[in-house]
């Protein structure tokens, strides 16, 4: 089994500033592909009132590890 590293979490926060809109939404259709239950977990947190700005917040935390993953 292997770790994410602070290497791998600097790679990957790099990677998801660099990267276009265009891109986060193929980045988000892969993890939506790989990883649909996870992807649907953080959908489904419209429905319980959680603001624009936290659900933006989660979702560059989400595509940070998935991308560190990879």
């Amino acid at each position: 089994m292997q770790r994410i590293t602070a290497q791998h979490l600097a790679r990957a926060i790099e990677a998801l500033r660099t990267m276009t809109m265009e891109r986060k939404t193929a980045l988000a259709d892969e993890v939506f592909q790989q990883q649909p239950t996870l992807f649907g977990s953080f959908l489904v947190l419209t429905r319980f009132g959680v603001s624009f700005e936290k659900m933006e917040f989660l979702l560059e935390r989400l595509f940070v590890c998935f991308l560190a993953m990879r």
